[in-house]
């Protein structure tokens, strides 16, 4: 459409004229009131800038006029304020989505098929081939958060030069900790989530390891001939061992013995 076609919307400020087309499909054209194009040369374009400028000076670089209502024709001094570009792109895209989501979707639902087919074609695999490489190529000297050592990464957001000191600075600053409820007395102790600690303290997993080492004791002063007896009245070996109190593999091996004599 062109804007010959449209008829414009007009205000004079500092007798100079900024138009709007709110017919135009170009969205900067229908929201903004803009100055002509010999103007550009002077810095001048938007009329909110414009206003800003008249009552505030010049805009730093990096920073654009924002209306703090969302409605661009509102271009009262008290609706204008002067926030970084990035911000300022953020909340809108922020806003777009929000207002859009459902077209959004609705046009990734289409697209995704299209791009998983895109991917997989030669010009595709070149692109990410492309892509790694430059990834990877470009190296960043970063500081080891836990040793204080210098190291190189390809990756900015690196922490620690290795795997090492991840994990010493995981334990020290107690990140992985859990409570845990001791398998013996029943107090609860704090240990790192990792481990297979399921006791409080050496002195209670002392009093398991004395009561397991006693049972092995116990193993070996069982009779053989106990052992045949059950075995010819033909339980298997598994429940041997629960009647006579020891392991399986104690009555694998003692009936082994017997074999070999």
């Amino acid at each position: 459409m062109n804007k010959e076609n449209i008829k414009p919307e007009t205000i004079i400020f500092k007798n100079i004229e900024f138009r709007r087309y709110p017919e135009s499909k170009r969205r900067t054209d229908s929201i903004y009131y803009t100055a002509s194009s010999c103007y550009y040369k002077q810095g001048i374009r938007r009329l909110h800038t414009e206003i800003w400028k008249d009552k505030h000076g010049e805009i730093l670089k990096g920073y654009v006029i924002h209306h703090k209502d969302g409605n661009s024709l509102n271009n009262n001094i008290e609706n204008l304020e002067c926030i970084k570009r990035e911000s300022h792109q953020s909340s809108h895209v922020k806003e777009y989505c929000e207002n859009n989501k459902e077209k959004i979707i609705k046009n990734l639902n289409n697209i995704r098929p299209l791009s998983k087919k895109w991917h997989k074609t030669k010009e595709g695999k070149k692109l990410h081939a492309k892509l790694a490489k430059n990834l990877h190529s470009v190296k960043h000297e970063l500081v080891c958060k836990f040793c204080g050592k210098k190291y190189l990464s390809t990756h900015k957001t690196g922490k620690f030069c290795s795997r090492s000191c991840e994990k010493k600075f995981r334990r020290k600053s107690g990140i992985d900790n859990e409570q845990r409820i001791c398998a013996l007395c029943g107090s609860k102790f704090i240990t790192n989530k990792n481990t297979k600690i399921k006791y409080c303290s050496r002195k209670c997993a002392g009093k398991i390891i004395s009561k397991k080492m006693k049972g092995r004791i116990v193993a070996k002063n069982i009779n053989i001939k106990d052992i045949m007896k059950l075995k010819n009245k033909g339980y298997k070996n598994y429940i041997i061992a629960k009647k006579l109190g020891c392991s399986t593999g104690t009555i694998d091996r003692r009936i082994l013995l017997v074999m070999a004599q």
